[in-house]
């Protein structure tokens, strides 16, 4: 049992490093489109951009799958109760008093909504300054 939980945890790990890893990238590529949209000539590197977002897009569905999968196999309901089984703390414990679980994990939504407009925010300025 202890082998599988083990084993369990190490997959979630890896989804959450992975999903990580093609959200930075997926920023990158947003970064850059938008600031080639007024550059002269960059007509085919935009296209190659929009084609690489497309691949990522693509690439996380399977890990965005399995990840939904262990999450509700594991009767994970939140952020919080997702680390504290990736940390390996016991079901019913509370969490700890850190900043990390007391404000982001529990004010993610939130922070998501602010990350957005402000990622939003960006790309318009860089696109029309």
């Amino acid at each position: 049992m202890l082998e599988e939980i083990s084993e369990v945890r190490r997959q979630l790990t890896h989804c959450l490093a992975a999903l990580g890893v093609i959200f930075a990238l997926e920023l990158i590529l947003a970064f850059l489109y938008s600031s080639l949209l007024r550059a002269p000539g960059s007509g085919e590197f935009r296209l190659v951009l929009s084609g690489m977002r497309v691949v990522l897009c693509f690439a996380s569905m399977p890990i965005a799958k399995r990840f939904r999968s262990i999450v509700s196999g594991q009767d994970l309901g939140d952020a919080i109760s997702i680390m504290m089984f990736v940390e390996g703390y016991p079901k019913g414990k509370e969490p700890p008093v850190t900043w990390f679980y007391r404000v982001l994990l529990t004010n993610l939504p939130a922070f998501y909504t602010l990350y957005v407009v402000l990622l939003a925010a960006a790309l318009i300025a860089v696109a029309y300054a």
